[in-house]
């Protein structure tokens, strides 16, 4: 009897030890789950903070590809009023170098036309000088 007792106090002893045990490694385990879910938790806080950052990129982007567009058609524009723009400097340039051979022979005719008058000054008053000895003559 005395040993079916101690041998029964041996196993409780036994048990005790194993639940002891068992409630050091629960312990264990419920501190790992505790912090795995506060791990989770601020995973899932992060991830909403992602996502939020990533739908404001999102737009962001959205916006930039329709500035980007706008600026694309813009620059179109531009080159074709700049092509136009290239077209009727070529076109003035054109009336004004036609303008600057006007001028040169204007400027030729000009001065063509100031010599005769003035060889035609010179006839005038030799023709007065002749005048005058002819009536000189006459007269004598």
């Amino acid at each position: 009897l005395q040993d079916t007792e101690e041998c029964a106090q041996n196993k409780e002893e036994q048990n005790r030890l194993v639940i002891k045990n068992l409630e050091e490694e629960n312990k264990g385990l419920n501190t790992c789950c505790a912090d795995l879910l506060n791990d989770l938790e601020k995973l899932r806080k992060q991830e909403a903070q992602w996502k939020t950052e990533k739908s404001g990129n999102d737009a962001r982007i959205k916006n930039l590809e329709t500035d980007l567009a706008e600026a694309r058609e813009q620059m179109k524009e531009l080159r074709s009023i700049c092509s136009n723009l290239s077209s009727q400097v070529a076109v003035k340039q054109e009336e004004l170098s036609q303008k600057d051979s006007d001028v040169i022979r204007a400027r030729k005719e000009l001065q063509e036309m100031q010599n005769l008058y003035r060889q035609n000054i010179k006839h005038t008053a030799q023709q007065a000088e002749l005048i005058k000895q002819l009536q000189a003559l006459n007269t004598d």
